[in-house]
């Protein structure tokens, strides 16, 4: 273990010829004020030192201040009055640092526009700040912070894109760090859940449970029981895609499917309004290209089917 100074136990002070001060007066402002504030005689602070403070015999006098709070010293003869006319010196800005804490507790902001009020240590902010709160709601999309009420600040994955929808997750841990004006996600939150699905292009209405799962801007999509029915066209789609898995734009992906009771390699696309198109994939010579579905026999996706896109 590391041995460190210890601090100064009781606060001395010497008059001009080097002797103890005795009956010398230690006034306490509030920082770059005339503001009386006070300071204390233990770590309890019920009960207030005198300001000023009337040094002891030996010149000393306890001296306890509260973390994070910025002091000016004025020290002064015994003679002088109050405030002090003639001090010996003036201290400004004297302040005892201390992290207080990481968390930030429960945000008391709306979705993608998350507020956090908390002791700390910092008045502004800066690099490397270091943070961690409860969301009380999912992300939609693009979001800010503001911590203290210092203002709205852009909340950006690790790669200093805007979040995705489902990439701050309520009720979960959220860590983030400030850097260049804006905070950078350092944890990474997983959205679950499920959603009915429905698939056309087929004789009658198919639907089934497709689970979800969001984490760090990566949705994936899959079904445990098959999803079909008998096909009445050469196209298929699946609709019902909650807003969550829905990708800013179009995203391509692959997955299994079914045609004609015949596993088969599928290309989709899905679209940003909320829909997946499935398009069977063939190969030509070197090349795999996009086909169209039989309109007969069994069309769907198959029990252990997955995608995943980014969102």
């Amino acid at each position: 273990m590391t041995n460190l100074l210890a601090p100064v136990p009781k606060a001395k002070f010497f008059d001009n010829n080097g002797r103890p001060a005795v009956g010398y007066k230690l006034f306490t402002y509030e920082a770059g004020t005339n503001t009386k504030l006070d300071t204390y005689p233990d770590a309890n602070t019920s009960t207030p030192n005198t300001n000023p403070i009337i040094l002891d015999y030996r010149g000393e006098a306890n001296v306890w201040m509260p973390p994070n709070v910025a002091y000016k010293l004025l020290f002064a003869p015994p003679n002088d009055t109050d405030p002090p006319t003639a001090p010996i010196w003036t201290v400004d800005d004297i302040v005892q640092s201390q992290l207080l804490t990481l968390y930030g507790g429960v945000d008391t902001g709306i979705a993608n526009a998350y507020v956090v009020d908390f002791v700390s240590n910092f008045t502004s902010l800066t690099d490397g700040i270091v943070l961690y709160f409860l969301a009380s709601n999912q992300n939609t999309g693009a979001s800010t912070l503001n911590v203290n009420g210092l203002g709205p600040a852009p909340i950006l994955t690790a790669n200093g894109a805007a979040l995705a929808p489902g990439q701050i997750a309520p009720n979960q841990m959220t860590g983030v760090i400030f850097r260049g004006g804006s905070w950078y996600l350092i944890t990474v939150s997983v959205l679950a859940g499920s959603f009915t699905a429905t698939l056309t292009g087929m004789t009658t209405t198919i639907t089934g449970t497709v689970n979800y799962r969001i984490s760090g801007g990566i949705c994936s999509l899959s079904s445990t029981a098959s999803i079909s029915g008998i096909s009445n066209a050469n196209a298929m789609n699946m609709t019902g895609i909650p807003a969550v898995c829905q990708p800013v734009a179009s995203r391509s992906a692959v997955s299994n499917a079914l045609d004609n009771n015949t596993l088969i390699y599928s290309g989709c696309i899905i679209q940003s309004f909320g829909t997946i198109g499935f398009q069977p994939m063939t190969v030509s010579g070197s090349r795999v290209v996009p086909g169209t579905f039989t309109t007969s026999g069994v069309k769907g996706i198959f029990a252990g089917w997955n995608i995943t896109y980014s969102l």
